[in-house]
């Protein structure tokens, strides 16, 4: 389908579930659709352009280091985009090298970077860690020395306090590495438990709880988990989450797109968001708003964001302010 469609459809389930409850909130131009205070790693969102500085860090290709995940789940581009550019990786576990260190020239880049708001007057700071085709927390060394780095040397500039994230599947947050983000002053450690909805994540994550400030959910919306992520919402609020970001699952080629259609309804919607996209989303069918509506219902104490790709409005930025 187009993406006018899709954006038509999913609009239309939006507005209807928000006739449905008041705790439904609609921001950014309606592109922030959400219930319950949205994270602080998303306030940039809410910021006039230049008022924000986020770094995100790609852990794997982004620090010569090769991409390593503990998982293969079904609706994930490794090893494709590994292939494509040519990066080093595999499915299985990973050690960061004891003589890992971070480049000079990294840290003049982040500075760099940093000063291009100088005309600004920045009020956020938000570090992303991600492991877009790797368990993040194979690379603990880099993210302490990035955390380091940006504390004492980015922050400084300004004085103003960043807001450091980090992404993992949550199956090494052990004792550890809990402590250790924790000393790195990692802020928000964000989970997606999608990739085994195991019993020893939860645990995993009711203990992180205890020690780091937010812990968050991300959740693909991929379809033939629908059962486990109704399962999961009432367990979210038992062992102390604070957000659930539900986001669009998307092939960026079309040999995984050709993976991905093995596993889903003959019947799904695809869309892209421009024509030259290579990008292709898969249409969740209301999955998103029915998952919002038993929140809602269960009056759950964590925030749910719909973080779907579609912008359906020309951005008006002094809308963006709070």
């Amino acid at each position: 389908i187009s993406s006018s469609q899709a954006d038509f459809k999913k609009f239309t389930r939006q507005t209807e579930l928000a006739a449905y409850s008041n705790k439904v909130q609609f921001d950014c131009g309606n592109n922030c659709f959400h219930i319950g205070k949205v994270s602080h790693m998303l306030k940039a969102s809410f910021l006039k352009y230049g008022k924000a500085f986020m770094w995100k860090l790609e852990l794997g290709a982004d620090v010569d280091l090769p991409n390593v995940c503990n998982f293969k789940c079904d609706f994930c581009s490794i090893p494709l985009v590994s292939q494509t550019e040519k990066i080093e990786n595999y499915i299985g576990n990973y050690i960061t090298p004891d003589e890992w260190e971070m480049k000079p020239v990294w840290k003049e880049n982040i500075k760099k970077e940093y000063y291009s708001f100088e005309d600004q007057e920045l009020e956020h700071l938000v570090y992303i860690f991600t492991g877009q085709e790797s368990e993040s927390l194979f690379y603990m060394p880099c993210i302490e020395q990035y955390m380091e780095f940006l504390i004492n040397e980015v922050e400084t500039i300004d004085n103003i306090k960043g807001y450091g994230t980090i992404a993992t599947n949550g199956i090494y947050l052990n004792d550890e590495n809990i402590q250790r983000l924790k000393d790195a002053r990692i802020d928000e450690v964000c989970v997606n438990v999608n990739a085994s909805f195991s019993k020893e994540v939860y645990k995993n994550m009711e203990e992180t709880a205890k020690h780091i400030p937010v812990v968050s959910v991300n959740c693909p919306l991929w379809l033939p988990q629908r059962k486990e992520l109704f399962e999961m919402l009432p367990i979210l609020n038992d062992i102390g989450v604070k957000h659930l970001y539900l986001t669009t699952v998307e092939a960026l080629y079309p040999l995984q797109l050709e993976g991905m259609l093995k596993h889903l309804p003959k019947d799904i919607q695809c869309y892209k968001i421009k024509k030259s996209d290579q990008n292709i989303l898969i249409d969740d069918g209301g999955l998103c708003e029915e998952l919002m509506k038993e929140v809602i219902d269960k009056n759950y104490d964590y925030s749910v964001v719909d973080l779907n790709p579609l912008k359906r409005l020309p951005i008006e930025l002094e809308q963006w302010v709070i």
